[in-house]
């Protein structure tokens, strides 16, 4: 036998054994809980990092006079380049610049009729923003 046990006293050191080997397992089991909890914790922060870089890329398009200029006049409906130009006093390349930041952060869409291209609000989350700010702001240029 590996272990002999004759009397109390052995009877004593056999439980002493088995609760020794009993607290080693229960710290490890604990170690790895903490290892996995440390991981967990370690993604969410991760992800929280990334969501907070995706929102700070999303507010500097917005954060632009000249993009807000172009997403009030889209918000009314979709319009084509010239119709922008004729609304925004910037040139037609500045325009171009802008509405392409806008597409890449997926605020705009824009479709072809004819030889024209429109474009319009695609993003709901945009589309609310906008309404916010001009139900905010429109209030104190009619006070």
């Amino acid at each position: 036998p590996i272990l002999k046990v004759t009397g109390a006293d052995g009877i004593i050191a056999l439980y002493v054994y088995v609760y020794g080997i009993l607290y080693v397992i229960l710290y490890v089991i604990l170690i790895i809980f903490y290892i996995l909890f440390k991981m967990s914790v370690k993604k969410n922060i991760s992800n929280l990092s990334q969501c907070i870089h995706s929102a700070s890329q999303y507010l500097k398009c917005l954060g632009n006079q000249h993009r807000l200029f172009i997403l009030c006049c889209l918000s009314e409906k979709p319009m084509c380049v010239s119709e922008l130009l004729e609304e925004i006093p910037i040139s037609q390349p500045l325009l171009s610049q802008h509405l392409k930041a806008l597409r890449h952060e997926g605020i705009v869409s824009h479709h072809r009729i004819g030889q024209k291209i429109y474009y319009e609000i695609c993003d709901p989350t945009s589309q609310t923003i906008m309404k916010t700010l001009s139900e905010k702001f429109q209030s104190t240029l009619k006070s």
